[in-house]
């Protein structure tokens, strides 16, 4: 039916709507004028006449589940993060280094360790003459952010000491004769002669200076990567050498003969309240001895002992230039 009009009701999400539609034009309006197309229709007042549509139930509203709600990027909570490090982390003994520390999140830092006090968030500090190794902890924290530690070690780096032991044996000569030079150097990576030899060497080793016909002096130098020592001994050549000679005790304290001497000790040393040296001579016969010792003054002193090991007082000391 052209040109008749009727009547149309359903359901939107804003409630029950209205409308009136023309069949001529399809064109629906809603309690207002005809559009312009209408409007323009061979009967522009339609017919009384209308169809209504059955009447029906709107549906049930259904609501969906709501989605999960996430926080927002600034509500989730943060994490402090930590960093320290020590330029260099490896020095020499009494070396100088610098610390340099950064946090983020943060609000507050508290060092221990090796050093102490409440430090700021980032920051850098240059520590010298370290003795031995050492740690470095440096904690924070921040609001609402879960804290954080982070250390730093520094090391001091280990030496290997050079140690020289050197000996000349005999100190003292005749014109002619020879001595002989000992040696032995721990941790020692090489060896050179200097003084009155020349030459690379051996880290122990031995050596005779052949027939001398005036004094010498002889000297090792030995080193590795971290160290060095030096080390001389002098050999004097001499007409006459040094002899150290006694006359044997006639009597006891007690004034009576005495019959039971087995032997001597000398004892020598820089003065005569310090002998730190002495030999012993198994006979009684024997009243002079020869040193071995190395050029300089020394104060001598002697005593005797008996087959049961009994020791007298030791004589006025003597001093004597080698």
């Amino acid at each position: 039916m052209f040109g008749s009009s009727f009547q149309v009701n359903w359901f939107l999400p804003d409630g029950w709507q209205e409308f009136l539609c023309t069949v001529v034009t399809a064109a629906c309006i809603s309690g207002a004028p005809a559009t312009d197309a209408t409007a323009d229709a061979e009967d522009p007042q339609p017919q009384a006449a209308a169809v209504q549509t059955k009447e029906t139930t709107p549906p049930k509203s259904q609501t969906a589940p709501a989605a999960e709600q996430k926080p927002a990027a600034a509500d989730q909570p943060k994490t402090v993060t930590v960093q320290i490090d020590a330029t260099p982390s490896v020095i020499e003994e009494g070396g100088v280094f610098e610390l340099n520390w950064h946090a983020e999140n943060a609000t507050n830092c508290q060092a221990s360790g090796a050093w102490a006090r409440a430090r700021a968030t980032s920051g850098s500090l240059t520590i010298k003459t370290l003795r031995k190794d050492a740690t470095y902890r440096l904690s924070c924290s921040g609001v609402g952010a879960t804290g954080a530690m982070a250390s730093t070690r520094v090391r001091i780096r280990e030496t290997q000491k050079v140690n020289l032991n050197f000996r000349v044996s005999p100190a003292a000569v005749k014109p002619g004769e020879s001595a002989e030079l000992v040696w032995n150097a721990k941790n020692a990576d090489a060896c050179t002669a200097e003084g009155d030899w020349q030459g690379d060497l051996e880290a122990s080793g031995r050596f005779d200076t052949g027939a001398l016909a005036e004094d010498a002096t002889y000297s090792i130098r030995c080193r590795n990567a971290d160290d060095e020592d030096v080390s001389l001994v002098r050999v004097r050549v001499n007409a006459e050498r040094f002899k150290l000679s006694w006359q044997a005790p006639g009597q006891n304290v007690d004034g009576s003969r005495a019959q039971d001497i087995s032997g001597y000790r000398i004892y020598w040393g820089s003065r005569p309240d310090n002998y730190y040296g002495s030999t012993t001579i198994h006979s009684a016969d024997t009243t002079e001895w020869e040193p071995d010792l190395s050029p300089g003054v020394y104060y001598f002193a002697i005593s005797a002992f008996d087959s049961l090991g009994n020791e007298s007082e030791k004589s006025e000391p003597l001093r004597a230039k080698i």
